[in-house]
């Protein structure tokens, strides 16, 4: 089942389709952009505008953690 992330627009009364298929999504910090994951891809759409998607490229992004070294630290601080 494919899921569809619409948008509102309070002013006007109506409901657009933002993007087909998000899995997830969150509303950036500024509230300028939309975040979803899209098969499998991150996609980040204006908020309130027709403009096109910009496909997040993931394939650099490295991470520098190591769980069972932060474990401890994680535990002891909640």
């Amino acid at each position: 089942m494919k899921t569809t992330l619409h948008s509102f627009e309070f002013k006007e009364r109506k409901s657009s389709a933002v993007a087909e298929g998000a899995g997830s999504y969150t509303l950036l910090q500024n509230g300028e952009f939309i975040l979803a994951r899209v098969n499998g891809d991150f996609e980040r759409y204006k908020v309130g505008s027709s403009d096109k998607k910009k496909t997040i490229s993931t394939s650099d992004l490295k991470v520098d953690r190591v769980p069972s070294e932060e474990w401890l630290t994680v535990f002891n601080e909640v």
